[in-house]
């Protein structure tokens, strides 16, 4: 297969990214049957890329995916963990944001501690 070089400034946050858009298409056609990214979260922290990603694999035609931070297997826990560390980033920053916004209000954040003794 041939081999196909994006990069893709735009956040993964939302889906509709053009230039991962033309890379999926690529890929859907043929072009190329792999990825390599730094990290899955670099390709996909929204559900509908992220499920993209997924069917193309479940469907045999992205066959494998390679990355610096990550391992990845094409098996159905593979795919399970693929998904999870794509959303993982998203649902961090969504806390992070949620302490921020409290902090302005001036609303405190409970912090996990020891359970109370009997």
């Amino acid at each position: 297969h041939s081999t196909i070089v994006t990069r893709d400034q735009v956040s993964a946050k939302a889906p509709g990214r053009p230039v991962f858009g033309e890379m999926m298409s690529a890929i859907e056609k043929g072009g190329a049957d792999g990825i390599i990214a730094w990290a899955p979260d670099r390709l996909a922290r929204n559900s509908i890329d992220g499920g993209r990603i997924v069917y193309l694999l479940d469907q045999g035609v992205l066959r494998d995916m390679k990355f610096a931070t990550y391992t990845f297997e094409n098996n159905s826990q593979g795919k399970f963990m693929l998904h999870l560390l794509q959303q993982v980033r998203r649902i961090a920053r969504e806390i992070t944001q949620v302490r921020g916004a409290l902090r302005i209000t001036g609303t405190s954040v409970a912090t996990p501690g020891l359970a109370p003794s009997r």
